[in-house]
């Protein structure tokens, strides 16, 4: 993938992955507990795929654009 299209699509995961959080605020502030719990873990899976599948091939084509902080913790877990 060109370096600059990789950018912008590393920013939308980001977007997409803060309107995820933004959800979870939504249903844990105003919703019972039992869905905050079911919907975390639902959320979570997506959060996951979306790193799995689209931000990592990114990150290892174009390393420079890994976050250093996220590159530290995959390199202490290796």
């Amino acid at each position: 993938m060109d370096k600059e299209i990789a950018k912008v699509v590393l920013s939308l995961m980001d977007q997409a992955n803060g309107n995820l959080n933004e959800a979870l605020r939504v249903i844990k502030n105003g919703g019972l507990e039992e869905d905050f719990l079911n919907n975390r873990t639902e959320i979570g899976k997506i959060m996951l795929e979306i790193y799995l599948n689209v931000m990592r091939p990114i990150h290892n084509e174009h390393s420079e654009l890994e976050p250093e902080k996220l590159r530290q913790s995959r390199l202490c877990s290796e």
